[in-house]
């Protein structure tokens, strides 16, 4: 097994009997589950195995050249959002009879997505996100910190009673700055009001500019009055120092922000632990939010039997909980909960909420463009510069004119 070290050394194709996998993210974290279980699979498959490690940050760009030169990765992670993207980029291996029987959506807790009704990804790692909120300042607002809001009206009125009571700590983490957190900040309340992900599954028009939408939204704005100051400066993981420190009250947050949360208080579902846990409050539509997950791709014609082995291998339920385990994901895998890594909250709430009310992110062959234009007008909305109506509209004109 080779390693490229990120510096673009491997070149795939070049070797019959090599395939490249490209595993983004935290390289420390990445080789921790990646190296031994790249070992295992080269013993068991006689493949041999050139690995990619690069962190988040350039990726894209990097793939993007590797596409044009014809270089992509066989095996990839792939953001669930991404796959249409891809698609028009390069070849996507339908892996619909190809997949074991461990990952079959029977034993997935995930709907495993589709385009034209073929599936593509192999979802990894679920990234629901979920009410979390200090109950040391719940106590100080003089509101019980067993009993989180169950509907969004509850929700409302714990903040104003958070808002009016505590003297230092904000009410609510807002994250109004990049693609990403803005939209799925929106999502959690635009879920559970409406039912609908952003766009409608038959032509990828938008689903938002409507009565239901535009309530929905002003709901989420109505929660700028219980935010901390300049909130449009607060991207991914930048509320997650200040949620641990106790400077905000309520954050909804994933899996991510655990590590965090241990440094301040290791056992997160003890009796005296600061923190607590529950699912998204309840709207008209239910609880349901747009659930990013993360899944295993094959992108190249050439290989592709020994690339399905190395999917359908990574995916195994055991492998997967060391994947899990090494990056602090949620697993889609139900008996992996048994493992003491996931033992207490709040790991059984993030995993339902993924399970039971989980809305697929935008599929479009422009999916970044769609959220940037999603992203542009609701924070024109948030700080004012446009209504409702406004921002809602623009970002519809916008998206139908990709």
């Amino acid at each position: 097994m080779g390693d490229d070290n990120g510096n673009g050394e491997v070149v795939p194709g070049d070797d019959p009997d090599t395939i490249v996998v490209a595993r983004p993210g935290a390289p420390d974290q990445t080789r921790e589950f990646l190296e031994p279980a790249l070992e295992e699979f080269e013993n068991e498959f006689d493949v041999e195995v050139e690995p990619i490690y690069q962190g988040w940050s350039g990726w894209p760009e990097r793939l993007d050249n590797l596409y044009a030169q014809g270089e992509q990765p066989h095996v990839q992670l792939m953001a669930d959002y991404q796959l249409p993207e891809f698609m028009a980029k390069g070849p996507m291996v339908q892996l619909d009879d190809r997949l074991a029987d461990h990952v079959t959506e029977d034993n997935v807790a995930i709907d495993i997505p589709t385009i034209d009704g073929d599936r593509y990804l192999v979802p990894d790692a679920m990234g629901a996100q979920i009410y979390m909120y200090r109950r040391d300042l719940y106590e100080e607002a003089g509101l019980d910190p067993n009993s989180p809001p169950d509907t969004f009206d509850e929700m409302a009125d714990h903040l104003s009673t958070l808002d009016q009571n505590l003297t230092e700590a904000s009410a609510f983490g807002a994250q109004v700055d990049s693609f990403l957190t803005t939209v799925e900040q929106w999502m959690t309340i635009y879920g559970p009001h409406t039912g609908n992900e952003v766009l409608d599954e038959a032509g990828g028009s938008p689903t938002f500019n409507t009565d239901e939408g535009i309530e929905a939204t002003e709901n989420w704005r109505s929660l700028e009055e219980f935010a901390q100051p300049e909130p449009t400066e607060f991207d991914r993981g930048a509320l997650r120092s200040p949620f641990s420190a106790g400077d905000v009250a309520v954050h909804n947050d994933g899996p991510w922000i655990i590590p965090t949360l241990e440094d301040v208080h290791e056992d997160l579902a003890s009796e005296d632990s600061p923190f607590g846990f529950a699912l998204l409050p309840e709207g008209p539509a239910g609880r349901a939010t747009s659930t990013g997950y993360d899944g295993w791709v094959v992108t190249r014609e050439d290989n592709v039997e020994a690339s399905v082995d190395l999917v359908n291998f990574l995916n195994r339920p055991e492998n997967n909980l060391e994947h899990c385990k090494a990056y602090g994901s949620v697993t889609p895998y139900e008996e992996n909960l048994e493992d003491d890594f996931f033992d207490g909250e709040p790991w059984p709430t993030l995993f339902e909420q993924a399970e039971d009310h989980s809305l697929l992110r935008p599929y479009h062959e422009q999916a970044l463009s769609v959220y940037d234009a999603m992203t542009e007008n609701l924070q024109a909305i948030w700080i004012g510069q446009k209504s409702v109506e406004e921002g809602l509209a623009d970002a519809e004109e916008e998206i139908n004119a990709l």
